[in-house]
């Protein structure tokens, strides 16, 4: 009896004391009412009829089963409850065979066609329905209602039956003036933006209603909803409210029947817009750590206040303790109508769109509560009120009114006002569209990822690359803007229901990329280098050569990338990723700036590839530059030969000269084999960020790194995928480094290098590889330098590398001074250095010895730091190519 509607939780708790108040008097057991509605769904013959009565005593079932150890029925009930959801799966595999209609198929209602007195369209434009008078019923869509009230609070503050109107053109027939009007033949057109383009879909004047015929399924006007009108109040509303509701109904039947049925999941609010506006989605994460709550909120307010932007937020899986203190529901999308700027202070006014009074939002942030793994919160269907208080209404009155009539008709109360930093510590993400009429020049192309990529031995070396040229108008260059969509198929749509059926959404968000589940999910992705003029350097978007960039394979249908030209006139090479199970998918992209933009096709592939495929282990994934463990990294010996010569590399140092006519293109690219993210440097947590480097090394391993010795770089540490292209490099030898964000982030990954010459590509040893190895762990105190003693079985060659070491796996040690000396033993008990690492040193890859040949015995290591007293842990690791054996000197 409670299906997927969503009723207040005073309304669940007033229902459950009249279940526990039948069973009291002994009238009838709650097994006896699951079991009436059970045999009654069994008897009858409409599918239709039997399936949302199957899900009803389903529900029951599950709160039964909580009760049920009192009575000792848990087996018995539990049984029960397993045969009533194979029915319900069986009732609905009928109707999904005989029916073609979404919302009857589901079980949800019944079609009514609408009052066929109503006025023409055209005229109902122009009425005041605020947004808050727009409510979310029985449907798990309110990602397309919050869309919708957002849209009409835009038309409200910038449209009209004369000016722009968001939602009107996505209905057809349409007036002279470019309204709807009202279909002669009783089927409408809906034209939303879907898949890059202008769709057409024909839909009838149906509207889905509930089984009994009293309430809409879909989303309705609040006026329209109390029995308290009068007939004249109701004649009075009816030729524009409800007409105003009517064409609201037409425009989510078609959104809905787009999407698969009314059973479909959610999305997020911004990709619903897009489809119904066209207008470009961008999503803003609150809890990234690139937030800036200044910028954005200046940035929003702007085109809020111009008419460019249309906002809603979403909340993320919010804890049951938060869910009860702020009155907000789990993965939930709700409309913004109005910032305020008042005495200093920022504020937003949201629209709560469920259908009931009392859910009244409670904003400020409960002591110690945030987002967690929680519940979402119990919903109860309208069904269910009419079916348990059939003819008894007359026990909801109260004070001479009904439930329905305590109803806030103007909707006032569904707004409420919060403090922005509210809203940033409570919702997870800020959904924005942008009027792409803000941007001067556009262009788009639509392509496709073949089989023959997904086949390919790595297929990020054979994705489609466009070249994107843009030239300033003025002195100011200004943003671009490039926006990838990812087409829906037919299958392509039953991916985009599962991914959130699997997750459990009462309404999903699409931008959750980290989600698991799902047989058919599909990944994005966009990555954009800017050429030099001259051919001979690049540069990656990011956030810096030592930061940790989002930008990410994603399993939403949109990703929305922004650059900067560094110059009036520059060329940029885009590369489009993908990762999924479908063989071949569509994707359109856009380019957006207030200068000149062009996309035509890429560089084409080039004639030599090699892939490896390696791993982070504990021992190799060393995190980036500023660890010490980065000389851990995998390193790759890579060999550009000339031309002319069919040898090795030439040039003693990896690059020499060369003529413009024997330069090389290269393309590196590193991608990971696992979903997982990494949320810092623990274990088992996937990879995460990745970064790709090529210097001058001369094919050996690189122990630390300065700026000159970079060649290429991909830019900012990337999840799953990182390209670093270097479009003209001269011949010779050079060292290839791939690197984790954090040290011990480990995974599997593979490894491509496409050129335009002939390559070698070979693994290079990690430090002492083949050497007899001893690591301490120590510290240094207010005691002074430790010393350890170094034993060797016999003479033989040893090296010496003194590292320090953070306490956090996330975080670099500090910076101090060290060194290392090795002293040797007389008979007579004297002491003279033997060899040490020089000055003292800040590397972040510590002092290391040279390597040198001694005779057997025993050795002092004197572990120094610059200061001292200084207090700080390191590592020191002994390598030798006999026997030996390091221990702190007694």
């Amino acid at each position: 009896m409670y299906d997927v509607g969503i009723i207040n939780t005073h309304t669940y708790i007033r229902h459950l004391l009249f279940l526990h108040f039948i069973v009291r008097i002994g009238r009838l057991t709650d097994q006896d009412l699951v079991g009436e509605i059970y045999s009654h769904a069994h008897l009858s013959l409409s599918p239709e009829r039997a399936f949302p009565l199957y899900l009803q005593s389903a529900q029951l079932y599950s709160l039964l089963v909580r009760q049920a150890p009192a009575y000792g029925l848990t087996q018995q009930i539990k049984k029960e409850w397993a045969a009533v959801l194979d029915l319900a799966g069986k009732t609905k595999a009928v109707i999904k065979q005989r029916d073609g209609q979404g919302g009857v198929r589901a079980g949800i209602g019944q079609w009514k066609r609408c009052d066929p007195n109503l006025p023409s369209l055209d005229t109902l434009w122009d009425h005041d329905v605020r947004p808050e008078m727009i409510i979310q019923s029985h449907v798990r869509n309110c990602s397309l209602v919050a869309g919708i009230q957002a849209a009409i609070g835009w038309n409200n503050r910038f449209g009209g039956v004369d000016k722009k109107n968001l939602l009107a053109p996505t209905l057809y027939p349409t007036s002279p003036s470019g309204l709807p009007v009202q279909s002669t033949s009783g089927r409408y057109v809906f034209k939303p933006t879907v898949n890059g383009s202008a769709r057409s879909l024909t839909i009838d004047s149906q509207l889905l209603f509930s089984l009994r015929g009293r309430e809409p399924i879909g989303l309705s006007l609040l006026s329209l909803r109390s029995p308290a009108l009068s007939a004249t109040e109701i004649d009075c509303v009816r030729p524009r409210t409800r007409g105003m509701e009517y064409a609201l109904g037409l425009i989510e039947k078609g959104w809905m029947k787009l999407m698969g049925g009314w059973d479909s999941g959610g999305s997020n609010s911004s990709v619903d817009l897009a489809g119904l506006t066209g207008w470009i989605p961008e999503v803003v994460r609150f809890h990234e750590r690139d937030f800036q709550r200044e910028n954005v909120w200046k940035r929003v307010k702007d085109g809020f206040t111009q008419g460019t932007c249309i906002m809603t937020l979403g909340t993320g899986a919010l804890s049951s303790l938060v869910e009860r203190y702020t009155g907000l529901i789990s993965r939930h999308d709700y409309a913004i109508t109005d910032l305020i700027e008042r005495d200093g202070e920022r504020f937003v006014q949201i629209v709560n769109p469920w259908n009931r009074p009392g859910d009244r939002l409670s904003l400020s942030t409960p002591p110690g509560a945030g987002a967690g793994s929680g519940a979402v919160g119990l919903s109860l269907a309208i069904e269910a009120l009419e079916i348990i208080h059939e003819g008894s209404e007359e026990e909801e009155e109260k004070d001479g009114r009904t439930f329905e009539e305590e109803e806030d008709l103007s909707g006032k109360n569904r707004l409420f006002v919060v403090p922005w930093e509210t809203v940033i510590s409570t919702f997870d993400a800020l959904y924005l569209n942008w009027d792409p009429s803000i941007f001067d020049s556009s262009c788009t192309v639509h392509s496709s990822w073949s089989r023959e990529v997904k086949e390919a031995p790595m297929a990020c070396l054979t994705t489609p690359r466009f070249t994107l040229d843009f030239q300033a108008q003025g002195q100011d260059r200004g943003e671009i803007w490039l926006w990838l969509t990812r087409h829906l198929s037919a299958t392509g749509f039953e991916s985009f229901r599962n991914r959130h059926e699997d997750d459990g959404d009462v309404d999903g968000d699409g931008e959750h990329s980290g989600r698991k589940g799902g047989k058919q999910r599909e990944w994005i992705g966009l990555n954009c280098m800017e050429d030099d003029p001259d051919g001979t350097a690049f540069r990656t978007f990011g956030v810096g050569d030592i930061s940790s960039s989002k930008v990410e394979l994603t399993d939403s249908t949109h990703v929305l990338i922004k650059i900067q030209p560094t110059k009036s006139h520059s060329r940029h090479t885009l590369f489009v990723l993908r990762e999924g199970s479908t063989d071949e998918t569509r994707f359109t992209l856009s380019a957006f700036s207030t200068g000149l933009v062009g996309l035509s096709d890429g560089p084409p592939d080039l004639p030599f590839s090699l892939v490896e495929e390696g791993e982070f282990s504990p021992r190799s994934a060393g995190g980036n530059v500023r660890f010490s463990t980065f000389m851990n990294n995998p390193m790759y010996k890579l060999v550009i030969h000339p031309r002319s010569g069919n040898g090795g590399g030439s040039g003693s140092g990896g690059g020499g000269g060369g003529g413009k006519d024997e330069r090389a293109e290269v393309r590196m690219i590193l991608e990971s084999n696992r979903t997982e993210r990494a949320e810092g440097a623990d274990e088992g947590k996937g990879i995460g960020p990745m970064n790709v480097l090529l210097v001058w090394g001369k094919g050996e391993r690189v122990v630390s790194l300065v700026q000159a010795d970079i060649v290429g770089n991909s830019g900012p540490y990337r999840e799953k995928t990182t390209i670093c292209r270097i479009p003209s490099l001269a011949p010779g030898v050079y060292t290839l480094i791939v690197s984790s964000f954090f040290p011990r982030s480990l995974g599997s990954f593979k490894l491509g290098v496409q050129c335009s010459c002939a390559i070698d590509l070979q693994p290079i040893a990690p430090e002492g590889a083949g050497m007899f190895t001893r690591t301490v762990r120590g510290e240094w105190n207010s005691n002074g330098n430790p010393v350890y003693r170094l034993s060797l079985t016999k003479a033989g060659s040893i090296f010496l590398r003194l590292q320090p070491v953070s306490l956090s796996t996330t975080k670099p040690p500090g910076v101090m001074p060290i060194r290392l000396s090795v002293l040797s033993r007389t008979k007579d008990g004297t002491t003279g250095e033997m060899t040490n690492s020089g000055a003292f040193t800040d590397e972040v890859s510590g002092a290391v010895t040279p390597r040198v040949k001694v005779d057997g015995g025993e050795y002092d290591v004197v572990v120094c730091a610059y200061s001292p007293g200084h207090h700080g842990r390191f590592v020191l690791t002994a390598y030798g190519d006999v026997k030996l054996d390091l221990a702190p000197r007694g």
